[in-house]
């Protein structure tokens, strides 16, 4: 192998790595208590997938549905933090604005760069 093979190799396991690291890495799931600040009702609808491919083949768009859904705003005791959870309709029924909830999260990412927070789950907090 070239110098130069090695190189390109060396460089695709770092990126490897680092995708692993923010995104795919066993994260713990961290517990925290937050009060629903806001409720947004997202309609159904739809989005268009456009396939890309190499063959010169007429390839038509296909159209994906979304189910219609409630967006909630979480602001955390803690921290201070806001979090966003989407839940189904019928789930939804049970979360009103100002109610106190628990919810479980995941933080991945490169935590210096960039960091996301993935909602696993929310419920009621027991009073």
């Amino acid at each position: 192998m070239s110098t130069v093979q090695l190189t390109a190799a060396a460089g695709f396991a770092l990126v490897a790595l680092a995708m692993w690291w923010g995104f795919l890495r066993p994260v713990p799931e961290i517990r925290a208590t937050g009060v629903v600040e806001a409720k947004v009702h997202k309609p159904a609808g739809e989005y268009q997938r456009t396939p890309v491919e190499l063959s010169r083949g007429f390839r038509a768009p296909t159209r994906v549905p979304t189910a219609e859904a409630w967006i909630f705003q979480v602001r955390l005791d803690e921290s201070g933090e806001l979090a966003a959870v989407a839940q189904n309709v019928i789930a939804a029924r049970e979360f009103e604005v100002g109610d106190r909830v628990d919810i479980a999260f995941q933080r991945r990412g490169f935590p210096p760069l960039w960091e996301r927070v993935t909602v696993i789950r929310m419920e009621s907090h027991p009073s």
